[in-house]
């Protein structure tokens, strides 16, 4: 029995942990990202009193 099944010989196991590593920290850091920019334009919403929930659309 081989173990295991799907091989990379020239792009072994470490790299291939740090690629998914390299992926997932990028894509973490944009999530954390867009959650400090929802509560910057929620604040600056109710800062200007506008009516359109994050009221960024004369900007964006």
């Amino acid at each position: 029995m081989n173990y295991p099944v799907w091989e990379l010989y020239t792009a072994g196991g470490g790299l291939l942990i740090a690629f998914i590593a390299v992926v997932h920290v990028y894509v973490a850091h944009f999530a954390v990202g867009g959650g400090l920019f929802l509560i910057w334009a929620e604040n600056k919403a109710y800062k200007e009193n506008s009516g359109h929930g994050a009221g960024l659309y004369g900007w964006i």
